[in-house]
């Protein structure tokens, strides 16, 4: 398994796999990538199992507006290692995260509070 930041996502092979997993995380089912998001990817071969992007906010905090895949236990783990890396590396102090209740019993886990915030929930982690 293979997990890696995407530098230019829609030039990644898998792009057309990539963008049905981002837009299956988000409530409209469309979402154009910003140019400051970065775009994370669990994969093998030729097999997508995951997608998460995320960005840094100038208020001190990095923020995963997405994350959606299968066979979670597979990568959700090093996936969440790499990017709160990512995220100390450039100076956020937290990091955050808004979707549905599953993605608590793997986030509770890893050190994240996780709290229900309306239909979805919120996570957060303090670096």
């Amino acid at each position: 398994m293979i997990l890696a930041y995407l530098p230019e996502p829609q030039q990644h092979p898998l792009w057309n796999e990539i963008r049905k997993l981002i837009e299956s995380a988000t409530d409209e089912g469309v979402n154009p990538l910003d140019p400051d998001e970065l775009v994370w990817i669990a994969f093998e071969g030729t097999t997508l199992f995951g997608v998460a992007t995320t960005v840094l906010l100038t208020n001190g905090e990095a923020q995963v507006l997405t994350c959606s895949g299968f066979e979670h236990r597979r990568w959700i783990g090093e996936a969440e290692r790499l990017v709160t890396l990512w995220a100390r590396d450039c100076g956020a102090r937290k990091i955050t995260m808004r979707g549905r209740m599953g993605w608590a019993r793997y986030f509770r886990a890893f050190g994240w509070d996780c709290s229900r915030d309306g239909e979805l929930w919120a996570f957060e982690k303090v670096l």
